[in-house]
């Protein structure tokens, strides 16, 4: 297992957090990172990287609340959301992913998150497999039909806080 130094990132991490987030098969749009990053932003999201000795960046997870989940799922304020989880090809499968989900469940836990949610796609089984590590759970099936820009449903899975490893 690789043990990468895990802390928030800062404005001066935005560009490797940019090139990170371009290596995604599904990344999100640069303008929409940019803004997180401004001070004009509004956003209650942390980004949390995990960073090699020389400071390359080589995973992200970003939490926040949820404001956009509307259908038979019960949200309030103490449920917060694993946003987005990224790991650079080359540090994938050595325990970065772990780390990261980790840190997001101990950051979520210490701004009061009562419950930490995810939406993953219904084609990423590695990545389902590894929630359920963390006791992440399908309530009810709960899935969002077509809610990615390609179409592909969305699950939502649900884990009460503190995480723990199954």
């Amino acid at each position: 297992m690789y043990l990468p130094e895990i802390r928030f990132c800062e404005p001066n991490d935005l560009q490797a957090v940019l090139k990170l987030n371009a290596e995604s098969p599904w990344p999100w749009p640069e303008s929409i990172i940019n803004y997180d990053f401004s001070p004009a932003s509004n956003n209650e999201l942390s980004y949390i990287g995990a960073f090699a000795a020389n400071q390359e960046l080589l995973g992200l997870a970003v939490i926040g609340r949820e404001r956009d989940l509307k259908q038979d799922f019960k949200i309030d304020a103490k449920t917060g959301v694993l946003m987005s989880l990224l790991v650079s090809r080359r540090f994938r499968r050595r325990g970065v992913a772990s780390q990261l989900v980790m840190a997001a469940g101990d950051c979520a836990g210490y701004l009061g998150f009562k419950t930490l949610i995810l939406r993953v796609r219904r084609t990423n089984i590695p990545a389902q497999n590894l929630y359920h590590k963390f006791n992440f759970e399908f309530p009810k099936n709960f899935v969002i039909r077509g809610y990615y820009s390609d179409g592909e449903d969305a699950l939502v899975m649900s884990a009460r806080l503190p995480l723990n490893l199954k």
